[in-house]
């Protein structure tokens, strides 16, 4: 395993991004506890057993907007606790692999500091109720298990206002993430794929199936364009109509009414009611969609 010098390696660097790929960190906790809304555990492998990091993407809004206001927001909670909390790279002393980009970390009180930046309601609600996303809370359980700090302050920030909450380390949470990261390692390792999840996809290996795939793509670009085509066509032709009733040979055209559906949350007879004992039984099928500006597999 390559050997980094923490105290000379830059955020946002090459090497960097060497250093996280080759390990697993804070914010793959959530990840593999299965807990992500974003990635789930199958595809998190896939990225660890390349030899590469993947290349940086383009940053999403929320994304981008954090890192933006990380500086303004770390200044803000060092003012408001009289603290300095600088950056800081961490990896773990009996486990070198599980390593943590640190917002902040007071080392005298052994205290981390995680910065997000939240929407409105997520936001207030840290005011108000403490409250932290799961998949937050598995990142700074993660930072206070490899770091052995004392405590974790989540700080929600949405651009002025900064709210903190203390969070400290959860044993019972702790022994069981570190259990899951330890296995789920030992897979990157052995190049041992994951169990699949309900929203993992499995790459089809069989040659008779992709022949299928084959033709079922070929057609369906087919359909489009006539689909395309058709619509086209009967947009030209109602253009040009002088009557709402038409006939030519044995196509007949006629304007169609429909009543609009009615948007039953509005009822105000039926707000606050579950509805749910009225929904008709899950019905299951397929779908079929090709996805855009992705390469083959």
């Amino acid at each position: 395993m390559e050997k980094f010098d923490l105290n000379k390696l830059e955020q946002g660097t090459a090497a960097w991004l060497r250093w996280r790929h080759n390990s697993l960190t804070a914010t793959t906790a959530a990840i593999i506890l299965g807990i992500s809304p974003w990635r789930t555990g199958f595809d998190l492998w896939k990225e660890k057993v390349n030899e590469e990091p993947p290349k940086p993407t383009e940053p999403s809004f929320v994304q981008r907007k954090g890192i933006e206001l990380e500086p303004k927001a770390r200044a803000l909670v060092s003012l408001l606790l009289d603290i300095d909390f600088p950056p800081a790279l961490i990896e773990n002393i009996n486990h070198p692999f599980l390593r943590a980009s640190l917002d902040g970390y007071h080392k005298e009180s052994n205290t981390i500091i995680e910065i997000k930046y939240q929407g409105q309601e997520p936001h207030e609600k840290a005011e108000s109720e403490g409250f932290i996303q799961p998949y937050y809370m598995a990142q700074l359980q993660f930072q206070l298990l490899i770091t052995g700090a004392k405590k974790n302050i989540f700080c929600s920030f949405d651009g002025s206002t900064i709210h903190t909450v203390d969070v400290y380390p959860d044993e019972k949470y702790c022994v069981d993430l570190l259990d899951k990261l330890l296995s789920f390692w030992a897979l990157v390792q052995n190049k041992t794929p994951p169990p699949l999840s309900d929203r993992d996809y499995k790459i089809i290996r069989d040659k008779d199936i992709k022949s299928l795939i084959d033709q079922w793509k070929i057609l369906k670009v087919d359909i489009d364009n006539k689909i395309k085509l058709k619509k086209s066509l009967e947009d030209d032709i109602t253009k040009r109509l002088d009557h709402n009733r038409v006939r030519c040979k044995n196509v007949r055209i006629y304007k169609v009414k429909r009543k609009g559906s009615i948007d039953y949350k509005q009822v105000p007879a039926l707000m606050g009611l579950d509805l749910e004992e009225y929904r008709k039984p899950i019905t299951e099928y397929f779908k079929f969609e090709v996805i855009k500006n992705e390469k083959s597999v």
